[in-house]
C-alpha cells in the first residue's frame, strides 16, 4: 500500500493550523504531514490533513459549520460520485486512493467493497496521447484499520480511529496532457461512505500538477479526501 505504518510520528511540516490544511505542497514534492505517510507516487494528496495521529477530523452536515469534513458521501453500483481533475501539466496517472469511513448505512460490517473509477476527458486535455478516451480502475488494494467485529454507527463520527483505505488502479498507467477530467467513482457491491471536504472549510490546494477543479461545480461545496498516484501500489 506504500503508506508505512500511517501512525509515525516523526514526520512534521509547517501544518500553519490545528489540522494542517495548509500541507506545503510543492510542484514535484508531497511534503509528509503528521500521522500519515503519502504513498510512493501521490502526486496529490489531502489523507493527512484528515487523518491526523491515526484520528479522523471531525465530520458537521452543514457546510460552514466550521468542522473539517461533512458526512460521508454513499457510494454503490447505481449511486456515483463524480470528481473532475486539473492538470496543468503532462502527468502520469496509475490510480486513486480514497478513505471508507463508518457510515451509518448498514454495510460498515460487509468487507465485499470492491470500487472502480472511470476516468475521461472533460477539457481539453488528452489520455495517452489521445489514443483512448476512456480509462477505467478496477483493481482494489485495501488497509483497513478494523478488519473483523466491525462495528455500525449512528454517526460518522463515531469510531474516529476506524476507517479504510481503499486504492483503486490499473497495471497500465495513463499519460494525461493540460486540461480537466472527470472520475466517476462507485462501489461495485456493498454501499460505502466516502470521506469529504468542505471546500469552504479545507480550500483545495491547488500548487501541484493535478487536483480537483475548485472552480468546477463537481467540487465547489465539497470535494473527496483523496490521494492521485502515478505508480501501483
Amino acid at each position: 500500500m506504500g503508506i508505512g505504518s500511517g501512525f509515525d510520528s516523526g514526520f512534521s511540516t509547517d501544518l500553519g493550523g490545528g489540522f494542517g490544511f495548509n500541507e506545503g505542497f510543492s510542484k514535484r514534492k508531497i511534503a509528509a504531514v503528521t500521522g500519515y505517510i503519502p504513498s510512493a507516487g501521490a502526486l496529490f494528496t489531502n489523507i493527512g490533513t484528515y487523518i491526523v495521529d491515526g484520528t479522523r477530523v471531525l465530520h458537521n452536515g452543514l457546510v460552514g459549520s466550521g468542522d473539517p469534513a461533512r458526512a460521508g458521501v454513499l457510494t454503490r453500483i447505481n449511486i456515483t460520485r463524480t470528481v473532475v481533475l486539473k492538470v496543468t501539466e503532462t502527468v502520469t496517472v496509475q490510480g486513486f486512493k480514497f478513505v471508507r469511513v463508518p457510515e451509518p448505512s448498514g454495510n460498515w460490517s460487509s468487507l465485499s467493497d470492491n470500487c472502480d473509477a472511470v476516468l475521461t476527458v472533460k477539457s481539453g486535455g488528452s489520455i495517452n496521447g489521445g489514443a483512448i478516451s476512456t480509462k477505467t480502475f478496477a483493481t482494489n488494494s485495501k488497509f483497513r484499520t478494523t478488519s473483523s467485529g466491525r462495528t455500525e454507527s449512528t454517526s460518522v463520527n463515531d469510531f474516529r480511529t476506524d476507517y479504510d483505505l481503499i486504492t483503486v488502479y490499473d497495471a497500465s498507467p495513463v499519460t494525461l496532457t493540460s486540461g480537466t477530467y472527470t472520475v466517476v467513482f462507485k462501489s461495485v457491491q456493498s454501499q460505502i461512505g466516502l470521506a469529504h471536504f468542505w471546500t469552504a472549510n479545507v480550500p483545495i490546494p491547488t500548487t501541484t500538477t493535478i487536483y480537483p477543479d475548485p472552480v468546477d461545480t463537481a467540487n465547489t461545496t465539497f470535494y473527496p479526501v483523496m490521494e492521485i498516484l502515478s505508480t501501483a501500489p
